[in-house]
């Protein structure tokens, strides 16, 4: 995949609601660099800070210990520290630990990056964000479309509004923050609702990653999470991580072993500019193809009587047609609705053709223009259009057949090209059927016949 088809698939799913953004440490030190009365920790640094608050031997930051378990031995030595009010309570200290986290991580970025962020998510239609951060930075930036949300919390979801799920803790609740080892043991629980739900938001979405580095331990367990608790059906969301490079940033973007897109950048503003830019550019496609959509709409709801003759008698102007509803994403099923009715219309001239005595060829032509609309992929189309077509199917089957009253040129178009009948429609024609019993016995009887 080039880096332009994949911006194109992040715009789409700006598009269409389903772009979700993870939040890193990264994030925040961009979009405060212009800052100078705040600094924007990574973890380790924010553990050396309370270190110093808490008059604890820093040296334990070095240490080949986990980060949480740095976290729990800071707390375990300032328990047993001598002047400490709290001696000898260990709760307590783990209570002053994320006080001073919350603390140092209440930061608001300067106006001047401010308004640039908050342009850049103005442009861009996310449907969450899922952020390791304890700040609310860009809770900034989205302003009042902003919900934020804690680990202990629901994940809510508000027209217009966008969830901001803080899964480690969030500083206005000093308590929720995910920073010892004893919370991690709680996060891991296999009932926790935090684990539950990340595979789906992932499962169900495009993902864009921004501020974390390979090999990042939260990417890599999300990613897991979502590849190997529940499988594809059907194509699925790619998972996309911005990956800071500077000047020397490769074009092309590639997959990391895990299989998550890796799209290297400058420096994050840059990108997001780059983005937007893709993003005008689709807008306007997707303006002119909704404005080709709308003429056609217009040709199908109000047709001439030459066009539906057209579309019945000549076989490369009706599939010119069909190709273009085949081509329609999932977004555009609305033409469906236009498309019927104008079927609607073709089919009661058809069987107009069909009223006089001994119009047998023209049950074949209305055969044929049947078979071809059935090439539509059955996954592709509404339920209820599918329905008309087995319904105008089993209408017209009465008259396929080689007996008295029925057309016999129908019968042998049914016989060579009935099994072009893509295999998945032919499955639900079955099931159609079988669900309409025995008011459906004309049905049957043809489906019976393809071999």
């Amino acid at each position: 995949m080039t880096r332009q088809e994949l911006l194109n698939r992040i715009c789409n799913a700006s598009f269409n609601g389903c772009l979700g953004l993870f939040v890193g440490a990264g994030f925040t030190k961009a979009a405060l660099e212009g800052s100078n009365d705040y600094e924007a920790y990574s973890w380790k640094e924010l553990l050396r800070q309370c270190c110093k608050k808490m008059e604890v031997d820093e040296t334990i930051v070095n240490s080949s210990m986990s980060n949480p378990e740095i976290a729990s031995c800071i707390c375990r030595e300032y328990t047993n520290k001598k002047g400490n009010p709290d001696v000898n309570n260990y709760e307590k200290s783990v209570e002053k630990l994320k006080r001073i986290i919350a603390d140092k991580v209440t930061i608001f970025p300067e106006e001047t990056e401010k308004v640039k962020y908050v342009n850049y998510f103005k442009s861009i239609n996310l449907s969450w964000v899922i952020t390791t951060n304890y700040d609310t930075v860009i809770e900034t930036f989205l302003e009042d479309r902003a919900i934020p949300i804690g680990p202990e919390d629901f994940f809510l979801k508000r027209d217009g509004l966008v969830p901001v799920y803080h899964i480690h803790g969030i500083r206005f609740s000093p308590q929720s923050i995910v920073i010892t080892n004893e919370d991690y043991a709680k996060y891991f629980r296999p009932n926790d609702y935090r684990s539950a739900r990340l595979p789906f938001l992932i499962k169900e979405s495009l993902v864009l990653m921004v501020g974390y580095g390979l090999g990042d331990l939260n990417v890599l367990t999300a990613v897991d999470l979502a590849k190997n608790v529940y499988s594809d059906n059907g194509e699925s969301f790619p998972i996309v991580q911005l990956v800071y490079k500077g000047d020397g940033f490769q074009s092309n973007p590639y997959q990391d072993p895990s299989g998550i897109w890796i799209i290297e950048i400058k420096d994050i503003p840059s990108f997001f500019e780059e983005l937007i830019a893709t993003k005008d550019l689709a807008e306007k496609k997707r303006k002119e193809i909704e404005k080709s959509l709308n003429m056609c709409n217009d040709i199908f709801d109000n047709p001439t009587d030459p066009t539906i003759d057209k579309f019945i008698d000549d076989e490369t102007y009706r599939n010119q047609w069909i190709d273009v509803v085949k081509s329609l994403e999932l977004e555009y099923n609305s033409v469906y609705l236009h498309f019927e009715s104008f079927c609607r219309k073709v089919f009661k001239k058809c069987r107009i053709r069909e009223a006089p005595s001994c119009a047998f060829d023209a049950y074949k032509v209305h055969l044929k223009v049947l078979l071809d609309l059935m090439k539509i992929p059955f996954r592709k189309m509404p339920i209820s259009f599918f329905s008309f077509l087995a319904s105008e199917l089993d209408g017209l089957a009465y008259y396929i057949g080689d007996g008295n009253g029925q057309s016999w040129a129908a019968n042998e178009t049914w016989k060579e090209d009935a099994s072009s009948i893509p295999e998945e429609m032919l499955y639900q024609l079955k099931q159609y059927n079988a669900g309409k019993g025995r008011y459906y016995t004309h049905l049957t009887e043809i489906l019976g016949k393809i071999k």
